[in-house]
């Protein structure tokens, strides 16, 4: 029994019928007698017979299997019946389908977007408890001048201490009267 699996999508293929003999040996039927092809699922496959019956083509069709039958009845009165089967399958995806539910989305998986081994980018400032000497002793920038730690603002300055001294200061020593910065 001879078996083939195609795509749905395959062009027509044939399929050949042979015969043997009692001993095994390859015969012909015999004269004016023309083996007759049918198939079980024509849904799957359709088959169109050659005018001499040993061979046929076939066209696929939806997916799904289909049993090939060769019959032939020979000048005797013997019936000999040969099988195959042939499994058409879905073809190559060409086109996609999007499909929608009613009801609540589930809500996104919340993205890290700290950089790897950063813990603390992702740790909230602590709490404001209203005296503002946490959130200051928390921010306060490091003293690198040696001088007086403290800065007034002055308008229209941002940092005091990044200011370069004046050309006649450099040979100087730092007193920490250059950094520091006093406003109105």
């Amino acid at each position: 029994m001879g078996a083939i699996t195609v795509k749905d999508t395959d062009p027509d293929f044939t399929g050949t019928v042979s015969f043997v003999d009692a001993k095994g040996d390859p015969t012909s039927p015999d004269a004016g007698m023309v083996p007759n092809w049918s198939v079980d699922n024509t849904d799957a496959v359709t088959v169109t017979a050659a005018g001499d019956g040993m061979s046929a083509t076939f066209t696929p069709g939806n997916p799904g299997a289909a049993v090939v039958t060769v019959t032939l009845q020979d000048a005797d009165g013997t019936t000999v019946t040969s099988t195959g089967t042939i499994t058409v399958e879905p073809g190559e995806a060409v086109l996609g389908d999007v499909e929608f539910s009613p009801g609540a989305a589930a809500a996104p998986a919340p993205t890290d977007t700290t950089a790897a081994g950063d813990q603390t980018a992702a740790t909230p400032p602590p709490a404001d408890t209203g005296t503002g000497t946490a959130d200051q002793e928390a921010t306060a920038p490091a003293d690198t001048t040696g001088g007086d730690a403290t800065t007034t603002p002055v308008q229209g300055v941002t940092d005091a201490t990044q200011a370069a001294p004046a050309p006649d200061q450099t040979d100087q020593p730092n007193t920490g009267a250059d950094a520091t910065a006093v406003g109105p």
